[in-house]
Order: C-alpha cells, then sequence, then structure tokens
C-alpha cells in the first residue's frame, strides 16, 4: 500500500551507539573472521589507508590497492552470486551477493564511481556511515577499510555526540 510506512524510527542516542560499537567491532580480527571474511593477509585492524586513496578513479587501481592490503581474498569470495530460493526470484531479486570490503573516505566522489563495479564493496562518506552500512543483517564487524582524514572526521563526530 502506498500510505504504508517502511522505516522503523529509531532514537538518535540509540542509533549513535549502535554506530560507534559496530566501528569499534571493525577494529577486531576475530569477530571479523567471524562474520565470514577472509582476512589471513591483513596485517593490522582497523585497515587505515593514505587520503591518496580517495583520489584513485580506476576501478584496476582500486582492486590492486585492496589485493596489496590484504583483501584480496576476500574480494574473491564475494565474486561468485548464488540463486536465491522461493518466490525472491521472481520478483526481481534473483541473485544473491556476499558483502565484502566497506571502504569509509572522507569524500568518496571518485572513488565509489571506482570502486562500484567491485562486487561486494561499497564505498560511503563519513556523514553517511550507519550500523547498517557497518553491520549488514545485524552482523557486526565488516571488513572495513578508513583513509586518515576519515577517521579524523570520525573522531570529531563521536566526540560531539557523546
Amino acid at each position: 500500500m502506498p500510505e504504508r510506512v517502511l522505516s522503523k524510527k529509531l532514537n538518535r542516542k540509540e542509533r549513535i551507539l549502535a554506530t560507534a560499537s559496530a566501528i569499534a567491532a571493525t577494529a577486531d580480527k576475530e569477530i571479523v573472521e567471524s562474520r565470514g571474511h577472509r582476512v589471513g593477509d591483513v596485517s593490522e585492524f582497523p585497515v587505515v589507508v593514505v587520503d591518496g586513496f580517495e583520489s584513485l578513479n580506476k576501478t584496476k587501481d582500486v582492486s590492486l590497492a585492496l589485493a596489496k592490503l590484504g583483501c584480496g581474498s576476500d574480494l574473491e569470495r564475494a565474486k561468485p552470486k548464488s540463486i536465491r530460493s522461493g518466490k525472491g526470484t521472481k520478483r526481481g531479486r534473483k541473485y544473491k551477493r556476499k558483502k565484502s570490503v566497506l571502504i569509509v573516505a572522507a569524500s568518496d566522489a571518485n572513488l565509489s564511481k571506482a570502486a562500484g563495479n567491485i562486487s561486494g564493496v561499497d564505498v560511503t562518506s563519513v556523514k553517511d556511515l550507519n550500523a547498517e552500512h557497518l553491520a549488514p543483517g545485524a552482523n557486526p564487524a565488516r571488513l572495513t577499510v578508513y583513509t586518515v582524514s576519515a577517521l579524523k572526521e570520525l573522531e570529531m563526530r563521536f566526540s560531539e555526540a557523546v
């Protein structure tokens, strides 16, 4: 029905706490592995890259950079798509894909276009970051790559909120 409200309102402090908890979970290797990510080659958590990463504007460059960071096996895990069972196949939801790396940048203009064709990879800016990005399907600790400027903005955002 067109008049039905499909979104659920959430208290502001509860939403901020959920996002902060999901961000904290991305720094724990055991929790990230338990979610299903392949992180054997990743050296330290959270994965932080320089601000020049935001200026990458080719898909090939982004995938090479992620592979050098140790996320290559996780990108391979997210490539195959499976056919959904049930009536969703007839309703435009035929295929399911796994979620892979989330890239959090201060500004995601060029980077979102470049990483858009890599299966499972999502790009978001700090101001749009929420618990759904960090914990899809309510499973915390998604493999996340932060830029240095994004971490500074996150620190400012959550120091003001609390």
